[in-house]
């Protein structure tokens, strides 16, 4: 039920208004009257009615003024303006003021009630769109931690281009206080890695809770990445300098970490990024912090690693020997089996051949070389017995006391077997794909399709699949099309079909550009084709 005022300087007229409104059938209420302005105001105030039907010309305050202090103290009412005056001027000026409706005395009530009815519709609208909102607001309450958790991860990952949708990110989930400064930490624990799905859950969850309650310093913020691995942002003072904020921070995380550790039973580790300063460097101090996480140099008695101490305290050997070994693995993604092969023959010579490492940290780097092989291999669905018995080979002859059992020539076989896995298998999901975007064409050639219509079927940029169409059927996409096409036409042209309704019917958009195809592809016009076939 919404709530009606009249106002009118003449007790008559307001009384012939309110016998005009069809309260009857309409869901309206009478909650007042007044005869000016003025005492409209108030009775908004007190009474806050929905709709407001109101002279124009009045004295102390007139329906204009009215109209006017209304949209002025932004109060939202639906007005209705009835007049004596049928002049353009007060027709002009209600409606620039937010009126919804004019209407000229004498009042016709069918006049009258056809306007209510618009504004019931317009408030049934705004209750809707309102009661939307509001259910909008209660949901994203709900699930708002869940929502910055999210946030943070696509900003470490770099998934987020819009700056404007990152500041309004950042101010919605309050997360200004991380910028002045910050620092991203990465969770590590073999044993997780062990656990089943459910188990792994809980023990995230318990991680949370006891690190954010016995670390002790700065905000934190949670969030994982696509492999289930756990991160936080932890603010810190930008007044200090860093190396004292750093220290304060390790000796924090290894209080609780002892702590955490003793209570699952379970030995955790905890790297640490340099301190950072604003929002897009987010995705830096996640790459640090992982990192230092993923470095096989660190002292394994000590719970906590700095990015700082970790890169600052390897010799240049170690940093080219981690750099290598990311080539390689660039190299098979890329299917470079000359670089791969080289690089594999680099880093073999470098491990075991140049004096600079003592067993422990050869046993550490080939393990840890021959797992990021593993994950590209599991990463990739490769599925081959030859090459996992081969890399079982591997792993096992690496767990020895004696590390370099594993040859360079096997180290150079399994990663030369990787490359020719992967090219195979990239082959068939490629064939694959081109088989799916030909039966496509071949049931849809009549319609206006296109190269994006194409890659849409199945899940690729237009442009990539462009790529694959020359890379693997030696054509354009448009050249397979319009011979399909073509060949569809020479059937018809057989046939007693006009040339064209042939045209129309493969899919060309005229017949003047039909005949220009088929003289192109075929040597001579669709006539002098059908001619000579009849």
């Amino acid at each position: 039920m919404y709530k009606v005022l009249i106002v009118d300087d003449e007790a008559l007229i307001r009384k012939s208004i309110e016998y005009s409104i069809d309260f009857e059938n309409l869901p309206l209420e009478l909650c007042g009257q007044a005869k000016n302005g003025l005492e409209a105001s108030e009775l908004i105030i007190s009474q806050g009615p929905d709709i407001v039907i109101t002279d124009i010309k009045m004295p102390v305050m007139s329906g204009i003024d009215l109209i006017n202090e209304l949209k002025e103290n932004n109060i939202q009412k639906k007005v209705i303006v009835v007049s004596g005056y049928d002049d353009y001027d007060f027709v002009r000026e209600a409606l620039t003021y937010g009126s919804i409706d004019y209407i000229t005395k004498p009042i016709d009530p069918d006049e009258l009630n056809a306007a209510l009815i618009t504004a019931i519709k317009e408030l049934d609208h705004e209750q809707e769109a309102n009661e939307r909102h509001k259910h909008i607001e209660a949901q994203l309450k709900r699930h708002k931690p869940y929502l910055m958790e999210q946030f943070v991860s696509h900003l470490a990952l770099s998934r987020l281009n819009s700056e404007r949708e990152v500041a309004q990110s950042v101010e919605f989930f309050g997360l200004l206080e991380f910028f002045p400064a910050f620092v991203c930490c990465a969770f590590s624990c073999q044993e997780a890695f062990h656990m089943p799905a459910q188990e792994f859950s809980y023990f995230l969850i318990s991680l949370r809770d006891l690190f954010a309650d016995e670390f002790g310093m700065g905000n934190i913020v949670f969030f994982e990445n696509t492999h289930n691995e756990l991160f936080c942002l932890v603010s810190v003072p930008g007044t200090q300098p860093e190396e004292s904020i750093m220290e304060e921070l390790a000796g924090k995380a290894r209080c609780a970490l002892r702590f955490i550790s003793d209570a699952n039973n379970t030995k955790i580790s905890i790297s640490i990024s340099n301190m950072h300063h604003a929002v897009h460097e987010v995705a830096e101090a996640y790459t640090e912090a992982s990192n230092a996480a993923r470095d096989s140099f660190h002292n394994a008695d000590d719970p906590v690693r700095l990015y700082m101490d970790v890169f600052s305290n390897h010799t240049q050997t170690q940093v080219s020997l981690i750099e290598i070994e990311k080539g390689i693995l660039l190299q098979i993604a890329g299917s470079s089996l000359k670089e791969a092969t080289q690089s594999t023959e680099l880093f073999y010579q470098l491990l075991f051949h140049s004096d600079r490492f003592h067993n422990h940290s050869q046993h550490l780097a080939l393990n840890r070389f021959l797992l990021h092989l593993e994950e590209f291999i599991r990463e990739s669905g490769i599925d081959n017995k030859k090459l996992a018995d081969m890399l079982v080979e591997a792993k096992n002859k690496a767990s020895t006391t004696d590390c370099s059992a594993v040859s360079q020539d096997s180290l150079v076989a399994l990663v030369t077997e990787i490359i020719s896995k992967v090219n195979h298998d990239r082959t068939s999901k490629y064939k694959e794909i081109i088989s799916k975007v030909l039966d496509y064409m071949n049931r849809h050639f009549a319609s206006d399709i296109s190269l994006s219509d194409a890659a849409s079927q199945v899940h690729l940029t237009p442009s990539y699949l462009s790529a694959l169409f020359r890379q693997y059927y030696g054509k354009s996409f448009m050249q397979c099309l319009t011979e399909i096409r073509i060949k569809k036409a020479k059937e018809l042209l057989v046939t007693d079909m006009k040339v064209h309704e042939i045209s129309d019917q493969c899919g060309f958009s005229n017949s003047k550009y039909f005949n220009k195809i088929f003289k192109k592809v075929a040597g001579c016009t669709p006539t002098e084709y059908r001619a000579a076939r009849t």
